[in-house]
């Protein structure tokens, strides 16, 4: 895995991997930047709710666990005096005609067990608090 970042102009910022993908970095324009992009702590709460959904989906087929659609929103705390967020918060709704309990196991083991990004979070003691709805498909 490799990430690369060249410097544009102000704060923006080109990101790549080495399989071909980039995106954008860039501070508001309150912040002096000019708002082409995400800021760098955004893309980690944005890669956060990636990464749930995506290894949800992975739990999901293990578990046979069929869904129609999947909805994670975040919120991430960040004071003002704080350098990072501080903690995280966590609507998620899915499309299923899984019982409530089954669909909370397999988002707990998601956010528990599988979510690299997640652990990340963790490891830096950033708790995420989290609701999931259910709906019917």
């Amino acid at each position: 895995m490799k990430a690369v970042s060249v410097w544009s102009n102000g704060y923006k910022s080109a990101l790549s991997n080495d399989r071909g993908h980039s995106v954008v970095v860039d501070l508001p324009t309150e912040q002096n930047g000019t708002n082409t992009g995400a800021t760098a702590l955004e893309l980690c709460v944005m890669s956060l709710a990636g990464c749930i959904t995506t290894i949800f989906k992975t739990v999901a087929d293990k578990r046979k666990f069929n869904y129609k659609g999947f909805r994670v929103e975040l919120e991430a705390d960040k004071p003002k005096d704080a350098l990072t967020v501080t903690a995280l918060k966590g609507k998620m709704e899915i499309v299923t005609d899984a019982s409530q309990q089954e669909a909370e196991t397999a988002l707990r083991l998601t956010l528990n067990k599988a979510c690299p990004v997640g652990v990340i979070f963790e490891n830096a003691g950033i708790k995420l608090d989290w609701t999931l709805t259910v709906k019917r498909a």
